[in-house]
């Protein structure tokens, strides 16, 4: 039986395996739409999201998040 063409050139099947391999391993989140943490992602991302938009529609640069503490800058978060 002779091996496919892919097969034959060891350099291009391992490119092909590699890519292969996080399609296979995180199917459930790229094909089916699942995310990692989800319980994590709002309660970090939702309050940052919220005073940006509130800057915005105050007419406002997004550059001081009031909220956070006792203020920080916003666009110089590290995270």
């Amino acid at each position: 039986m002779a091996l496919p063409r892919v097969l034959r050139r060891p350099a291009l099947a391992a490119g092909v395996a590699l890519a292969a391999l996080p399609l296979v391993l995180f199917r459930d989140a790229v094909f089916r739409g699942r995310v990692f943490f989800e319980r994590d992602v709002h309660q970090y991302w939702q309050a940052p999201a919220r005073t940006f938009l509130a800057c915005l529609r105050a007419g406002s640069w997004p550059l001081w998040d009031p909220y956070a503490s006792f203020g920080q800058p916003f666009l110089a978060n590290p995270a």
